[in-house]
Formats: structure tokens, C-alpha cells, sequence
């Protein structure tokens, strides 16, 4: 098959197969795809490509690849692919740690509506990363990201309100946006539930679910960083 675009659309079933289904075969069908598609000249793919490479979908995690992939998807204007180089930056994943340049992108992607890149766009104004320090500001971009439903506009929204930053603080609310962003997935988001749980903050105590919330962060293969925080939770609390 040479029709790039159809590659792509190939690649995208295949894709959704293995992150809904867990199968492996069909992700490492969906990057074959995406590759040929790439070579062809279709920079869509590339953003597929880096998308498979971050999250390890069908292939070994490659931050670098990723990074190098996002990017030629970023410079054809994919916002996607801005958001996704925004969030290397930011984390020096793959790439130099460049939290100014990370906000130049997550710029490009939030103005083109990209959920991603407007949470993004909310970290660098809680911290000040290549701009003004502006709470205000932050909120604004998190709220825009949780309102698409967007995993990380909603687990960021929930730490605002289980902090008071920016917000009246609210831990219970603050419970629901994590509820809502560890039903997607996010496991930074059950991560906190299990802490929530596991403490009764904003929440009945219940162990089991404290429990049930830290070992799906630490099966969680989309950040094998909150992986990392859950199995050391599990560990200290004899879990």
C-alpha cells in the first residue's frame, strides 16, 4: 500500500486496538504503518510515530525518537505534535530540558485549541517557565484543558483545589477531577487518589480502594514515573 493517508487511517485502527484491547501485535502493526506513512511524506504519521515512542504503544519507549518525531509533526503545524514536544521539553525527555522553548510550543498548540497544550500552557504559568508567573493565568489554561475532558487539564485542576492554589481549596472536588483523569488513564491521577484514599483526605478512607488506585498507577505503562511513586507508596504503607 503507497497511499500514505490510507496508511494512516490503517495505522489508527490498529492503534486504537492496542490501547483498548492491550495488543501488543496490533501496535507494532500500527508503528509499521506509521512509518511507511512517514517515509511517504505524511507528517501525521509523524506525530502517530512519537505518540507510539512516548506512550510505548507497540514499540520500546524512545523518548528520543518521540522528541524527533513530534517535531517534524510540530513545524508542519500539527498541534498535537506541538503539545507533545512541549511536554519533552518540559520534562527533558529526549531532549534537552527547556522549559522556556516548552512554552514557546505548549503557546502554538493551546491557540489552536489543543487541550494538552493548554495545560501545559497552565504548568509554565504556575511556575513560570518562559513567562510571567501567573496564577490567574494558570487557572485559566488548566479550566480550558479539564472543560475538553482533557486527563492532565483535570488531574492539574484537581491538585489546584486539593492545594487552595489559585482556587478556593476544595478536596473534595479536587477528588472528582482526579476521579475523572484516572478514568482516561492518568495514572498521576490515581496515584493521588491512592493517597486520598489511603489518608481520608476529601474522601472516606478505604484501604482497598487506597490499594486498587496505587497498583493501577503502577501497572500504568503511559509514565513509568508515577509508576515508580505508586510502587514506593505500596512499599512503605506494607500495601
Amino acid at each position: 500500500m503507497d497511499d500514505p493517508a490510507a496508511l494512516v487511517e490503517e495505522g489508527e485502527e490498529l492503534l486504537a486496538r492496542c490501547e483498548q484491547d492491550g495488543d501488543q501485535s496490533a501496535g507494532a502493526d500500527a508503528v509499521a504503518a506509521f512509518a511507511r506513512a512517514s517515509i511517504l511524506g505524511n507528517t501525521e504519521a509523524d506525530y502517530y510515530l512519537a505518540y507510539c515512542y512516548y506512550y510505548s504503544c507497540g514499540v520500546t519507549r524512545d523518548y528520543g525518537r518521540a522528541y524527533a518525531h513530534a517535531l517534524v509533526a510540530a513545524e508542519a503545524g500539527d498541534a498535537r505534535a506541538q503539545a507533545l514536544v512541549a511536554r519533552c521539553l518540559y520534562d527533558g525527555s529526549g531532549v534537552d530540558q527547556d522549559r522556556e522553548a516548552c512554552f514557546q510550543w505548549a503557546k502554538r498548540a493551546a491557540e489552536q485549541g489543543d487541550p494538552s497544550g493548554q495545560s501545559l500552557m497552565g504548568n509554565c504559568y504556575k511556575h513560570g517557565y518562559g513567562v510571567e508567573k501567573d496564577l490567574d493565568q494558570m487557572i485559566y489554561w488548566y479550566n480550558l484543558s479539564a472543560e475538553a475532558d482533557n486527563e492532565a487539564g483535570l488531574v492539574n485542576m484537581g491538585a489546584c483545589y486539593h492545594m487552595g492554589l489559585g482556587v478556593p481549596k476544595d478536596v473534595p472536588l479536587a477528588v472528582e477531577y482526579y476521579t475523572r483523569s484516572a478514568e482516561k488513564g492518568n495514572s498521576l491521577a490515581q496515584f493521588y487518589l491512592a493517597e486520598c484514599y489511603y489518608d481520608g483526605d476529601g474522601v472516606a478512607r478505604d484501604i482497598d480502594r487506597a490499594r486498587d488506585y496505587a497498583e493501577q498507577a503502577l501497572n500504568n505503562v503511559r509514565d513509568p514515573r508515577a509508576a515508580a511513586d505508586a510502587s514506593a507508596f505500596l512499599d512503605e504503607h506494607g500495601l
